[in-house]
């Protein structure tokens, strides 16, 4: 997340000030063979209608929130995966 510090319309990503609220990686078990966040994610069918609470302690304004997903199926070719919205 970050805070536009005024209208999102306008806010670069770039010069934003990203921090995180959540993360999910390796859960359990070895690289090779453990469970990791997205496959929980995809086992409970949330891929599309991903749920997060933004922290009340947040101070009030208008909010970019950045979702990130690494995927790693192909060996040595990760891929980042990105979408921003803002929360006004």
């Amino acid at each position: 997340m970050a805070n536009c510090n005024g209208d999102c319309t306008n806010a670069s990503p770039a010069s934003l000030n990203l921090f995180k609220i959540d993360e999910a990686g390796l859960l359990s078990g070895t690289v090779a063979n453990g469970e990791w966040g997205l496959g929980q994610t995809i086992a409970q069918k949330l891929v599309v209608d991903l749920d997060q609470t933004i922290p009340a302690a947040l101070p009030n304004g208008n909010d970019m929130i950045r979702h990130e997903t690494l995927a790693i199926h192909t060996p040595n070719q990760p891929a980042v995966l990105r979408g921003m919205r803002s929360t006004d």
